[in-house]
């Protein structure tokens, strides 16, 4: 489990920096926990949104915020109201430990992510973070407005231990088409298939209405399907907690869980809500990914062994047609 450590906090807002992000481990189902470690470096003070993962071998990653010298949201400067954001840059920053968290080794994801939106600290953007329990590839994923609107990227490291690559940008929509496509969620299935949701407004050229769509990626995300659309229809951004304030709150934002043939997604779905009741729903969708069927271990081994029987079958009748042959010969 991981949370922010504050030693203080006011209404919309962290009073000062200096609040690190904390790690404890529990293996007997909670019942008991070790001591908590510090995640973030002592140097960096404005650290939000740990988001962790754990590894093939054990290992913890914990990705996170830091959003640098932004006072503007950490402490409260807007004053819990709507507007332009903060001018940035971020970071989105890995932390990992091979050692059941008694220490920990950072990697830099991203260090110029352009923040795109004000947020109240307490129930900020969080990024995503899923491993390829198989190979040990590790995908992070954020929004910002780098060109100029909201697209959703990606990053992939082969370990996760420091080596980044540039990001690819997931959404395929035109670049700078002035529409938003934000709060990505992954997730990795068994066969190593990532699948990204978000939120999407292509559709709305006033960027207001949300879609959720999915896009998925089989070569290490270096490229995406085209989108699938999982909304029946669209719904308002603009409807939720902090709405009178111009700040909104999309609640748990979203979730994913992959399998080999499936993609469970759900997230906060506002057409059922209006300005004045705020009213927010959780809704879901499945999609289903075509496969080459595939038979079983049980079935598999049969034909196996048919295929050994009938070739060994064979063999017994090149030899008795040759001794015939030879037979006849005399």
């Amino acid at each position: 489990m991981t949370w922010v450590q504050a030693s203080e906090v006011g209404l919309y807002r962290f009073p000062e920096p200096g609040n690190p992000i904390n790690a404890i481990r529990s293996d007997d189902g909670g019942e008991s926990w070790e001591e908590p470690t510090q995640v973030s470096g002592a140097e960096r003070q404005r650290v939000i949104a740990p988001s962790p993962v754990v590894g093939p071998e054990g290992e913890l990653n914990v990705l996170y915020l830091d959003v640098g010298e932004d006072v503007l949201d950490y402490q409260g400067a807007h004053q819990g109201r709507g507007g332009p954001p903060d001018e940035g840059p971020w970071q989105l920053v890995l932390a990992r430990s091979t050692d059941r968290g008694s220490t920990w080794k950072e990697s830099m994801v991203e260090d110029e992510l352009v923040p795109s939106e004000r947020f109240i600290v307490f129930t900020p953007p969080f990024p995503s973070l899923a491993v390829d329990q198989d190979s040990g590839r590790v995908y992070a994923g954020f929004h910002d407005q780098r060109l100029g609107d909201q697209d959703t990227w990606v990053w992939s490291s082969p370990d996760g231990s420091g080596d980044w690559g540039e990001p690819t940008r997931v959404n395929d929509t035109d670049e700078r088409d002035k529409t938003s496509q934000y709060l990505p969620k992954l997730s990795v299935s068994p066969d190593g298939r990532l699948d990204v949701v978000y939120y999407d407004r292509r559709a709305d050229r006033a960027n207001v209405k949300n879609e959720v769509s999915l896009q998925s990626s089989t070569d290490d995300g270096e490229s995406f399907s085209p989108r699938v659309r999982l909304s029946s229809e669209a719904f308002s951004s603009k409807i939720g907690y902090g709405s009178e304030r111009d700040l909104p709150d999309l609640g748990s934002r979203l979730g994913l869980i992959s399998t080999d043939s499936r993609a469970f997604a759900v997230w906060t779905d506002t057409r059922a809500g209006t300005l004045v009741s705020n009213k927010q729903d959780l809704a879901r969708a499945v999609v289903a990914f075509s496969d080459p069927p595939r038979l079983s271990k049980g079935v598999e081994y049969l034909l196996l062994i048919g295929g050994i029987a009938l070739a060994a079958l064979g063999l017994v009748l090149v030899v008795l047609t040759a001794l015939r042959s030879r037979r006849a010969a005399a």
